[in-house]
């Protein structure tokens, strides 16, 4: 099984116990991306240099013995209207095409605290207006499963990224995830799709995991500040 398969719970288990290296496993992540992301579309921006930087910035803190999180050196998409300093945030828009933020959102910070790998930022309906991923002004997204369908939105990317296995965990905005249940935009027959999320004020905010064991980890991330939601599904109730 190639790294890129692995699930984050299982990642984080084989980088404790020296099994792989952080470098590893995003090097695979993103030879899986250059396979399949001409097909699928869910990235809008990559970040490779920086991600393997950071990725090597992990093992070495792993080599030193120092205490990380449960997701240090794990590879992350981060939805495209979610703020990242230095890495471009179009909300899928030609309107801030090229806007580079000079700040992090909250959540981002997180991220980055816990050592987490971004790859990049993935495609999203414009604004997040829509419930397909066909309305971004750069490209459509593809449902791995079948490309001849849509994803559900307007986090589509995120859905597809995870799905397409170009990486575990995606962060997005979950609100809309009972569409993606009915639109069969993460899982495959018979498998659960699990998002442990946080709300505040009126935004949803969430990881897209492969597997619903994925809440073993929580991801270690702490996202205090709001209302706790779990949804644990299983597809073939829903369809």
């Amino acid at each position: 099984m190639e790294l890129f398969e692995r699930t984050a719970s299982e990642l984080s288990s084989m980088l404790r116990n020296k099994e792989c290296s952080s470098v590893e496993i995003t090097e695979s992540v993103y030879n899986r991306i250059e396979k399949v992301e001409d097909k699928v579309n869910s990235y809008v921006t990559l970040c490779k240099d920086s991600a393997i930087e950071k990725a090597k910035e992990v093992d070495n803190a792993i080599a030193e013995g120092k205490d990380l999180s449960a997701l240090a050196g794990i590879p992350i998409a981060v939805k495209d209207n979610i703020s990242t300093k230095g890495i471009k945030t179009t909300c899928a828009s030609k309107m801030l095409e090229n806007y580079i933020p000079p700040f992090n959102a909250t959540v981002v910070d997180k991220i980055n605290a816990a050592d987490m790998v971004i790859t990049g930022k993935v495609n999203m309906d414009e604004f997040a207006m829509g419930s397909s991923t066909e309305n971004s002004y750069f490209k459509k997204t593809r449902n791995p499963h079948d490309t001849d369908r849509v994803p559900g939105g307007s986090s589509g990317g995120s859905a597809a990224a995870v799905a397409a296995e170009q990486l575990s965990p995606a962060f997005a905005n979950v609100k809309e995830v009972d569409k993606a249940f009915y639109l069969d935009s993460i899982s495959k027959e018979r498998n659960r799709f699990y998002i442990d999320s946080i709300s505040s004020e009126k935004v949803f905010l969430g990881f897209t995991y492969k597997e619903v064991k994925e809440k073993e980890i929580n991801l270690g991330l702490d996202l205090k500040g709001g209302m706790n939601v779990m949804l644990q599904v299983e597809l073939s109730d829903l369809v």
